[in-house]
């Protein structure tokens, strides 16, 4: 009986042994974590960011009439090409050219009066050295004389007014270009400031883009940039010519404008396009796969492989695009970061085997 009970005793430890050994061999298992890596070839210091822009003309104006008529008619449509100084449309001169008869024929009036006014000073002028008037009178044919004078210079004044007015019933090119837009036709009333015509030259584009806050501080003027259209299989250089200091009002973001040095043919305005800067950042900068990055401590933080162990490092976010995050973390030449599987490393971690990830 008492060999029994020891046997089943000893049978008991024995397993009991045996479980535990395999518990401490799974936990030893669990520790011992598979995780990719990606070795620090040299600390860079130059990050891509991309952009989406839309191509525009470097010059374009909407054209309008600077006073109000009826367009009589119009001299090109969509897609002509003009020449600086070419008439584009007409308004009805009819009443520009009534209203300056009528202040011809009151020049010819007020001409008449201050001959009168002339002659009449000059009698009183001669009178008046003979004693043959009063002072008061020779005042007052010489204040006739100015008066007549002054309607004479402001009625020449309102002819040249309408004659600036009639030479506005032509709406001229203010510059060579293409008509992009035609926004009204013949007998339709036009009021000042109206566009007309919508001008552009395709030929010399820019680009214009929305840089958000965070992010202008990178931009300079005469910064180099590609710019490409996968459909259209372009790729061109620009240079930053213009870097907003205002950020707009709904959007948020400060519009920077690249130009385009030449023609590219297919390339028109109004067409989507990408925009690539390479820009520097600080002399430590590294750029990871976003998997890398997690957070540790309540920080932004990554973990490097250092002899069989996981170690965290905190960092500083620099800049991201679509496929990496850019970071200032400290790290060496030949440091290995983890990039997959660090969302469940602890700091001092044994680590299992290190899988090299590919470039």
């Amino acid at each position: 009986m008492n060999y029994q009970v020891c046997s089943r005793v000893a049978l008991g430890g024995l397993l009991l042994l045996l479980v535990g050994c395999q518990a401490e061999t799974d936990v030893r298992e669990k520790e011992l974590r598979p995780v990719q890596v990606l070795s620090v070839a040299q600390p860079q210091n130059t990050t891509l960011r991309s952009f989406v822009g839309v191509v525009e003309s470097q010059q374009e104006a909407a054209v309008s009439f600077r006073v109000p008529g009826v367009i009589q008619h119009t001299n090109v449509v969509v897609g002509d090409f003009v020449e600086k100084g070419q008439v584009l449309a007409r308004l009805d001169p009819h009443d520009y050219e009534v209203n300056i008869a009528e202040l011809e024929a009151r020049l010819s009036e007020a001409v008449s009066a201050q001959r009168l006014s002339t002659i009449e000073f000059e009698r009183a002028k001669s009178a008046q050295q003979a004693d043959a008037i009063a002072d008061v009178d020779l005042d007052r044919a010489r204040s006739a004389l100015e008066r007549a004078s002054a309607s004479v210079e402001i009625i020449q004044r309102n002819i040249q007014k309408g004659q600036d007015a009639l030479g506005y019933t032509y709406l001229i090119a203010p510059f060579s270009g293409v008509v992009a837009t035609k926004n009204r036709e013949t007998f339709e009333q036009v009021s000042p400031g109206e566009p007309v015509f919508q001008l552009h030259q395709p030929q010399l584009l820019q680009v214009s883009i929305d840089v958000p806050e965070r992010l202008i501080g990178h931009f300079e003027r005469l910064q180099e940039a590609t710019v490409w259209n996968q459909r259209l299989n372009i790729q061109a250089p620009a240079i930053v010519t213009e870097i907003a200091t205002k950020p707009d009002l709904l959007k948020r973001t400060f519009p920077v404008k690249l130009a385009l040095d030449s023609d590219y043919g297919e390339l028109l305005p109004g067409q989507t396009v990408d925009v690539s800067i390479v820009k520097g950042v600080a002399a430590e900068g590294v750029c990871l796969p976003y998997s890398s990055i997690v957070e540790y401590e309540g920080q932004p933080s990554l973990f490097i492989a250092r002899e069989s162990e996981a170690h965290s490092i905190p960092v500083e976010h620099v800049e991201m695009n679509s496929k990496q995050v850019c970071v200032v973390a400290g790290l060496q030449k030949g440091d290995q970061v983890i990039v997959s599987g660090a969302d469940y490393l602890v700091e001092g971690q044994k680590l299992g085997e290190l899988q090299e990830m590919a470039r």
